[in-house]
């Protein structure tokens, strides 16, 4: 499972792992006119977008994953 993020109009791509080590960085060409200050930002927003991506992915799983024990106890409780 990958988190995917980009930045700078698209310019910046970046992937991160579950693990939540950076797994991927790409810079457009283009990206480089940006200035390095600016180049910087770009990555990080990149990175800070993919790792909102990832935990979006994470909760959707566990919350997807949990509906069907959540049934069953809702299914209990208005059995006792």
């Amino acid at each position: 499972m990958r988190g995917r993020g980009t930045a700078a109009h698209g310019q910046v791509e970046a992937e991160v792992l579950a693990s939540g080590a950076l797994g991927s960085l790409r810079i457009d060409p283009r990206a480089m006119r940006l200035g390095a200050d600016a180049l910087a930002e770009a990555v990080l927003a990149a990175a800070g977008e993919a790792g909102a991506d990832l935990a979006a992915q994470l909760t959707g799983m566990l919350t997807n994953g949990l509906d069907p024990f959540a049934n069953e106890v809702r299914r209990a409780d208005q059995e006792w």
